[in-house]
């Protein structure tokens, strides 16, 4: 009897040690970054980084999937490139400006309702960055002729929605961006207008790694599939992640007219 109880005992001991070492061991620990999806993001779309101090961000590009999986590798490996548009600007020029004195071909899209709207686009002008209009809709030539008096010389004009967009910019020599990035090519194809389309949106959180984990990976996309275009926003997060970006060299920002 006394040996079955010692026994028990020294069991019992060697069970609390067990137990009191995987505490200790998992107590100075942090937990993983876990994975997930953009949480409308269509199946195609990759899992991207979250940490636990970022915040989603609400805006008209809130609902977009985060990537859009045009294009399938050709086996052909290509010098990264990625196009870089910012929008939406408008609300604080000294901000959009910022991105602009950075000294990369970036592409403005512009919120012609924005507070600091006429500003920003001068400040466009003024850095010869090519200028993009953001619409609801489809323009009439009423309203292509207004904004063009009001901001001057633009690249074309930007919108979530493609509907009618290649019947109202024939002729005009305008370019469509595609901010949705679904928009029917041979659309704009059989009118003549040039179709520039986001392929990813890289902020879509507030959180610096993940934001830095997004270019990274239209870097390495653009390996194998050619020219990126990322969307942006015009916030300090992502203006410090487009700096950092600039100074790892991982891929040339080129123009968006070059993407294509």
């Amino acid at each position: 009897m006394r040996s079955t109880a010692v026994s028990l005992a020294l069991i019992v001991l060697a069970l609390a040690a067990i137990a009191g070492g995987y505490l200790s061991g998992t107590a100075g620990t942090h937990p993983p970054r876990t994975v997930v999806l953009h949480p409308s993001a269509s199946p195609h779309v990759r899992a991207v980084l979250e940490g636990s101090s970022d915040a989603a961000v609400d805006d008209v590009f809130s609902n977009d999937d985060v990537v859009v999986d045009r294009r399938a590798s050709s086996g052909t490996t290509y010098t990264p490139q990625v196009a870089v548009v910012i929008g939406l600007c408008g609300e604080s020029a000294p901000l959009d400006g910022q991105f602009l004195e950075l000294g990369v071909p970036v592409t403005l899209d512009l919120d012609p309702h924005g507070a600091d709207a006429d500003r920003t686009a001068k400040y466009a002008h003024e850095s010869s960055a090519p200028l993009l209009i953001h619409v609801t809709a489809a323009p009439s030539a009423a309203t292509l002729h207004a904004l063009r008096r009001r901001f001057g010389p633009i690249e074309g004009v930007a919108s979530q929605s493609s509907a009618g967009m290649a019947a109202a910019l024939s002729g005009t020599g305008l370019v469509f961006f595609d901010e949705r990035g679904d928009a029917d090519p041979a659309a704009f194809a059989a009118r003549g207008v040039r179709l520039l389309a986001r392929d990813e949106t890289v902020d879509n959180r507030a959180f610096s790694p993940y934001i830095d984990f997004m270019l990274d990976r239209a870097a390495i996309r653009a390996r194998t599939q050619g020219p990126v275009v990322v969307v942006m926003r015009p916030v300090p997060v992502s203006l410090r992640a487009l700096e950092n970006f600039m100074q790892t060299r991982s891929a040339q920002i080129v123009p968006l007219t070059q993407a294509r």
